[in-house]
């Protein structure tokens, strides 16, 4: 996800498929107007939504692994918080 998310930042438009079918966008913010910061401010308002509280990920650790690799699994979790503690 970090990888798309660098992209979006490079003003790229990456689409999510589902086997094969397309089903959402993400896409970068216009930074001209200030339409895209009312659009979030109504859909939160709305209920619609959630913004985040805080930068704070320490919670995803106490999540149970699935599958057969909870050790692999574990460990991308650490290299995830790690990546968004540095900031990348």
């Amino acid at each position: 996800m970090s990888r798309y998310l660098e992209a979006v930042r490079g003003g790229e438009t990456v689409v999510i498929l589902d086997r094969n079918r397309p089903i959402a966008q993400i896409q970068p913010l216009s930074s001209e107007s200030g339409a895209d910061l009312a659009r979030l401010s109504e859909l939160e308002a709305g209920g619609l939504i959630t913004r985040p509280q805080s930068r704070d990920v320490a919670w995803i650790r106490h999540l149970q692994p699935v599958g057969d690799d909870p050790a692999g699994q574990v460990e991308s979790v650490d290299a995830l918080i790690e990546e968004r503690e540095s900031g990348r």
